[in-house]
């Protein structure tokens, strides 16, 4: 905490206010000062009803009038066009702040004229009333001006605080943006070139004493219910905003190390993966700008580019291709979906590390197989994909598939040995097609089966987790067309799988 030359202002500010406040309660008395309290009450909170809803009256149309057409602002948006709609609410936000400050006055103003003329007109004490003479002796008539000061005093603290609060949330928000910059950059004002002379003077004044006095005792919450906006249709508050950023970004710092250095990963790692989704969750007024980075960031990552300096995530060749799918959704995210695809890309993630096979040898397809059984890796996958609408089309036994082709490749068979095989197999997924079966669980079902058996007959012995998503996922690449399927079809398709 500091005493600065922002702390003689906030000093002056009440000190007139106390000056003016307790005067007109000891002139008013009592029960007149606490009318105007009750009436100055009223304003406030009409004050923090109103002011959001005037700022979008008032900055909406310089927006699209005026904003939006300087070239400045068009190159702006030239990267992020999700910008436009942020930038505006921060601007709503900024003007209701201030809106709000010029309602409460004027709304003080006149509810205390009505007040008072219903006082004089239905409250003021008369000779006539019985119990007039008692009144008088009452202790709030004998302490009249004391009191009338005292609630004066309270008058004034509130009204200090509806004044200096504007200014206090800037620079309340100015300190938790700082904090949240330097934990995601300790050099970044040295990069920026502002200088540790600012920001330290800066901090200065975010630590303001008897500015923060009239803030944290009543004027925080004030600020906190006037800095709101309505975006993509929720109510928006800029202090929940800045704290959920700041808790998004201290955890991306560990999940950025993981993704850089995945063998490096443990339990710890995984929460802050998980903590990150759940405060991209409750984010409403970045979440466009989140969309269109995702976005953005997912296709370059489809096509091995990196992003904004930010790699892929390394991934070996066995669970890459089920992770590629859930990069294709959300190369598609937009505002409306942008939680639900960054929850599920950083659960994938999560489930992905947490299964251990990051750090096995992917060229051993029964350390593999062991990992996949040991972990249940692609039931939970594949649970994971189901929660989230546009991944539930997604299925994981491309891993099943890569698997087993591995194991088929290591066992060397001879040519006639693997024909037998293809051609079996071949057979069995057409039978299966031909027979009839009310629906794709039953096909997958019978032809499970049929996989288990003639791979049981070359020597390899596969968990039933792991044929049944060899059965799917033959029956989803090969079938779709309803045609027959030749074996040239099948080993094609192996022949994928044991690709690099």
């Amino acid at each position: 905490m500091s005493f600065t030359v922002f702390s003689v202002a906030v000093l002056l500010i009440f000190l007139i206010a106390a000056a003016i406040e307790i005067y007109r309660g000891r002139q008013r008395g009592f029960f007149k000062t606490l009318i105007s309290l009750g009436s100055m009450l009223v304003s406030l909170i009409i004050s923090l009803m109103l002011s959001p809803v005037l700022s979008e009256v008032i900055v909406r149309p310089i927006f699209g009038g005026l904003v939006r057409r300087l070239n400045v602002y068009k190159n702006l948006l030239k990267q992020f066009s999700s910008l436009d709609p942020f930038i505006e609410a921060l601007a709503c936000i900024l003007v209701s702040t201030l809106v709000f400050v010029l309602l409460f006055f004027v709304l003080r103003g006149v509810l205390g004229a009505i007040m008072a003329s219903v006082y004089r007109r239905n409250m003021k004490p008369s000779e006539e009333d019985p119990g007039y003479g008692r009144e008088k002796d009452s202790f709030c008539a004998r302490n009249d001006k004391l009191l009338g000061s005292i609630t004066g005093t309270v008058s004034a603290v509130l009204i200090t605080m509806v004044v200096t609060s504007p200014l206090m949330g800037l620079l309340d928000i100015a300190g938790q943006t700082m904090v949240v910059a330097e934990k995601a950059n300790k050099n970044i004002w040295v990069q920026t070139g502002i200088g540790e002379e600012n920001i330290n003077q800066l901090k200065e004044y975010t630590m303001d004493v008897p500015g923060n006095i009239f803030y944290r005792f009543g004027g925080e919450y004030i600020y906190h219910a006037a800095a709101s906006t309505d975006l993509y249709g929720q109510r928006v508050y800029a202090m929940d905003e800045l704290e959920t950023i700041g808790n998004a970004v201290k955890d991306f710092g560990y999940v950025y190390s993981v993704i850089k250095a995945p063998e490096k990963s443990h339990s710890g790692y995984i929460q802050y993966i998980e903590s990150v989704g759940q405060h991209v969750a409750d984010l409403n007024i970045c979440h466009g700008v989140l969309a269109e980075f995702l976005s953005k960031g997912a296709s370059a990552w489809i096509e091995g580019k990196t992003y904004m300096r930010i790699a892929k995530p390394e991934m070996n060749d066995v669970i890459e291709p089920a992770f590629d799918e859930v990069l294709k959704v959300c190369a598609n995210t937009n505002e409306t979906n942008v939680k639900e695809n960054v929850s599920t890309l950083l659960n994938i993630y999560a489930i992905i590390l947490n299964s251990g096979i990051m750090k096995i040898n992917a060229n051993d397809p029964s350390e593999v197989l062991a990992c996949v059984e040991e972990s249940d890796l692609i039931s939970k996958l594949n649970t994971e994909m189901a929660k989230n609408p546009n991944t539930s089309h997604i299925t994981v036994s491309s891993i099943a598939m890569k698997v087993l082709a591995n194991q088929i490749n290591e066992l060397t068979l001879d040519k006639d040995k693997y024909s037998a095989l293809l051609k079996n197999m071949t057979e069995a997924i057409n039978s299966v097609q031909t027979r009839g079966y009310g629906s794709m669980g039953e096909q997958v079902t019978v032809l499970t089966s049929y996989a288990k058996k003639y791979i049981a007959d070359y020597g390899i012995t596969i968990p039933d987790v792991i044929a049944r998503s060899t059965a799917e996922e033959l029956l989803t690449k090969l079938t779709s067309s309803g045609s027959e399927v030749r074996v040239s079809d099948l080993k094609a398709l192996f022949d994928e799988y044991l690709k690099d």
